[in-house]
């Protein structure tokens, strides 16, 4: 399906959804709006009045740096370098991840699980996801949705697009949901650069590196899957629609291409918003491939932070998934502007019972 020559265009909120020419058979939008630089900058918003000497000052200073992080991105040697760096120093906590921490018997497994899971009113130390699960016998389907770096189970829903869609699902008797975060890394990539989004919480909360924090989020999954632990009892979905932002969309890109013969013959589609590999040492390169084994993606991004942190343009579209560019946002608040998390949550009900 391409819709990016039809001359069209589609009201939603306020902003004017105008089509443009898509690439790689899917579907291509590109969202017109004005861009708030005051809420990014934190200073007098530019409209048509003169940059103050400060601004440009400043985004000199962050074109220079973001001109530098770029070239080191584009270097594969410096890339395998960083990323065999930064896993070595948590090879054993990722071992031990995978291990499950050694839980074998049915008690450490729902020991394991219970050690992982945010039970609201509790402590978020150390808890990696919260769900809402039915056990009634039947078969619905499951929505796993990703959160970016520094996104607590508990942020903001005004600063975390993805916490109003859980929100909204939660409250729905047809479908399950589970919310996973996403560890942290040697260094903190997040604030510098701005890929973790809108930060809402301390990392400290989940200080596991975001290696071992993948090796959970399979772990929980699969068992979820299987009814192991304390998920038995579950019935298994009858589809699974992914979505994450950032890390989060880094996250679900490695489920579903290398961890998805753990997850069965479960029917599945995806959603990514400003995907970006997950782990410190890929250096906030952008996720460009849309998994194989998905039925149907959806595919936001944008390509203006000046941080050099952000998504990238489909490479391998069908003409099933839907991809979009935002011209006038950033990384940092891609995930929580209405029209986006509208998009998403318009995806996964339509997913929902196909």
């Amino acid at each position: 399906m391409t819709i990016g020559v039809e001359s069209h265009s589609v009201q939603s909120y306020g902003k004017e959804y105008t089509s443009v020419p898509s690439s790689g058979g899917c579907a291509a939008l590109s969202i017109s709006q004005a861009c708030n630089y005051d809420q990014f900058f934190g200073t007098q918003a530019l409209g048509n009045q003169e940059e103050s000497l400060w601004q440009k000052v400043k985004n000199k200073v962050v074109g220079f740096f973001s001109s530098i992080l770029k070239y080191v991105k584009s270097v594969s040697w410096i890339q395998k370098v960083a990323k065999n760096v930064d896993y070595a120093f948590h090879y054993g906590e990722a071992r031990q991840a995978r291990d499950r921490n050694g839980a074998r018997t049915q008690e450490e497994l729902v020991a394991y699980h219970d050690g992982l899971h945010y039970e609201p009113g509790r402590s978020l130390d150390n808890k990696i996801y919260t769900s809402k699960l039915t056990y009634d016998g039947q078969s619905r389907p499951l929505v796993v949705l990703v959160l970016g770096k520094n996104q607590s189970l508990t942020g903001c829903r005004r600063d975390v697009g993805l916490l109003r869609i859980y929100d909204e699902l939660k409250a729905r008797s047809d479908v399950d949901v589970a919310l996973f975060r996403v560890g942290g890394g040697l260094m903190d990539l997040g604030d510098s650069s701005g890929s973790s989004g809108n930060s809402s919480s301390d990392d400290s909360e989940c200080p596991f590196h975001s290696s071992a924090v993948l090796e959970h989020t399979v772990n929980i999954l699969e068992d979820m899957l299987n009814g192991r632990g304390k998920f038995n009892g579950y019935k298994k979905p009858s589809r699974m629609v992914f979505a994450g932002f950032s890390w989060g969309g880094g996250t679900v890109d490695q489920i579903l291409n290398n961890h998805r013969d753990r997850l069965g013959n479960v029917p599945i589609c995806s959603a990514y918003v400003d995907a970006v590999r997950l782990g410190i040492g890929n250096l906030g390169c952008g996720v460009q491939r849309r998994p194989e084994c998905s039925s149907r993606h959806l595919h936001i991004y944008q390509e203006n932070d000046l941080h050099g942190v952000h998504g990238l343009a489909m490479s391998n579209g069908t003409d099933n998934d839907v991809s979009i560019q935002l011209p006038d946002v950033f990384h940092q608040d891609i995930d929580d502007k209405d029209d986006v998390i509208t998009r998403v949550a318009n995806f996964i009900r339509e997913q929902l019972h196909r």
